[in-house]
């Protein structure tokens, strides 16, 4: 059985001889008799039909494939494409079918199979070479990722256009496979690697954003941050030990924030300094000091309430 490649371009004497010629024609003993079939039809599309309107191989089927001839010279020139401008078979199936050109079962059959093999991994999409240039046919994709628009086979062969619309004939066609994830490997996966499979594909979640000295400055007001700092410096010296020096501009504490403001405002030599409201200060801590974490608890030196035992009925 003779085979043809639907994944390369064809030009329209090729197209003719596959789609609308009974396969059975090159079944005969003759050799190279697809070639020479293609080089008949090509001569008919230059307009000297005496070869066609002469060869006996293609016995009753030579009036139909005049006519497909005579239609296809028609339209290209309507389109205004070149006699050897070479297109994906799905393109010469959308001029021949829409012009009422009778295409072989058997044609689109076999092109049904060939695309079910190709998309075992991902559907066929089309990508117009040309559209790099083209701002248009630009759009934005996961990630604000510009990606060039691709076309299924679908759009290609049916989406409507207006009648004089020149599209989708004139792009420079090139195929590829979308590839799709398997649903089995990500269960086959454990631990991480499974999590990372399942994850591919999709937007990656945004971390936060860690806060800098002007968003608290921006926030809390910049006076308060450095009367703030000069405090938190002078308090690293004393042996209260309220604060530990971790580097430049950063300390930590065993208190919480609210201890720590009590114990900073409660000072003489810092309660002129710290003028901003409590819910500011507490803000302007987290710029500086790594505090303790959890809820306050009571000072270790007071007992813990005991719970109190609820009646049995």
């Amino acid at each position: 059985m003779l085979k043809f490649n639907w994944e390369s371009d064809w030009s329209a004497a090729q197209a003719i001889a596959r789609l609308c010629i009974d396969p059975a024609t090159y079944r005969k003993s003759e050799n190279h008799l697809a070639k020479r079939i293609e080089s008949v039809l090509e001569s008919a599309l230059d307009g000297a039909m005496a070869r066609l309107n002469e060869d006996r191989d293609l016995g009753e089927e030579r009036a139909k494939i005049n006519r497909a001839v005579g239609t296809v010279v028609a339209e290209m020139k309507r389109l205004q494409l070149q006699k050897d401008k070479k297109m994906p078979p799905v393109l010469w199936l959308r001029l021949l079918l829409g012009k009422g050109v009778t295409v072989k079962a058997v044609a689109i059959r076999r092109f049904g199979v060939w695309r079910l093999n190709a998309e075992r991994s991902g559907p066929v999409v089309y990508v117009d070479r040309d559209a790099e240039r083209k701002v248009s046919l630009k759009i934005n994709g996961l990630g604000s990722v510009e990606k060039i628009r691709s076309w299924t086979i679908e759009e290609l062969q049916w989406l409507k256009r207006s009648p004089k619309s020149v599209w989708p004939f004139h792009g420079q066609w090139e195929m590829s496979v979308l590839e799709r994830h398997s649903d089995s490997a990500d269960r086959s996966g454990t631990g991480a690697s499974a999590v990372d499979d399942r994850q591919q594909g999709q937007p990656k979640k945004r971390r936060r954003r860690k806060k800098t000295l002007a968003d608290f400055e921006k926030q809390c007001g910049r006076l308060v941050m450095k009367a703030l700092a000069e405090v938190l410096a002078d308090e690293s010296q004393s042996r209260r030990g309220l604060v530990a020096v971790e580097g430049e501009q950063r300390y930590s504490s065993e208190l919480s924030a609210d201890a720590l403001l009590d114990a900073l405002q409660g000072s003489p030599k810092f309660r002129a300094k710290l003028k901003g409201s409590r819910s500011t200060l507490r803000k302007a801590l987290g710029a500086y000091v790594q505090l303790k974490r959890g809820r306050p608890r009571v000072d270790d030196d007071e007992p813990l309430q005991q719970p109190v035992p609820k009646k049995q009925r």
